[in-house]
C-alpha cells in the first residue's frame, strides 16, 4: 500500500513495512472517525479537515478508508451523489476505546503541522530528489551539497542541544 522507497532496495525487512501500514491504516481511521464526530460528514470536507491537520491525504485513499469504516459498521453513509457519512454506535464505540491512541495521533498531526511550517516537507522532497540524481552529480555539486547540508546539520544541533536533558 505505502511501501517506502527503501522497502525497494531491501533496506527494510518486508514484516516491518506490513507495521508501518498497519499504523497508518489505524491512523486514518482515527483521524476520519474524528474528522466525521466533529461534524464533517461530506468527503470534501474530511479531506479538508485531514489536511489541514498536516497530513497528505488524497480522494481515492479518504473513499477507499471510508468503504472500509462501512464495512467494518463504524460509520453508515446517506445519500447517493454527496453521501454524509454518521458515527455508527460502533464506531462511538471504537473511539472510545481508542482514546489514548486518539490523543497520541493528534500529537503527531499537531507536529505534522509544525514541520511544515518549518519547511521539514521541502527538505523530504529536495532529499528524495538528491537520491535519485545522485549519480548524475558532479563532484562540484556533490561537495556544495555536503557542505550545504553540514551546515545545516550543525545549526539544527546548536538549536536542539538546548532541549536535550
Amino acid at each position: 500500500m505505502f511501501g517506502p522507497p527503501a522497502a525497494t532496495l531491501g533496506l527494510i525487512e518486508p514484516n516491518f513495512i506490513d507495521e508501518i501500514e498497519a499504523q497508518v491504516r489505524e491512523f486514518l481511521d482515527l483521524i476520519i472517525l474524528n474528522a466525521i464526530k466533529k461534524g464533517n460528514n461530506q468527503a470534501m470536507t474530511i479531506l479538508e479537515k485531514i489536511r489541514s491537520c498536516g497530513v497528505p491525504l488524497n480522494m481515492s485513499t479518504l473513499y477507499a478508508t471510508l468503504r472500509e469504516l462501512e464495512r467494518k459498521g463504524l460509520i453508515r453513509s446517506e445519500g447517493a451523489r454527496n453521501k454524509r457519512y454518521y458515527l455508527t454506535e460502533e464506531g462511538e464505540k471504537y473511539l472510545e476505546q481508542h482514546a489514548e491512541r486518539l490523543e497520541k495521533v493528534k500529537e503527531v498531526t499537531r507536529k505534522l503541522r509544525m514541520t511544515r511550517a518549518i519547511g521539514i516537507p521541502m527538505m523530504l522532497s529536495a532529499l528524495r530528489e538528491l537520491m535519485t540524481n545522485m549519480d548524475k552529480l558532479t563532484p562540484e555539486d556533490k561537495a556544495e551539497i555536503t557542505e550545504a547540508l553540514g551546515n545545516a546539520f550543525i545549526t539544527i544541533k546548536k538549536i536542539l542541544v538546548k532541549y536535550v536533558e
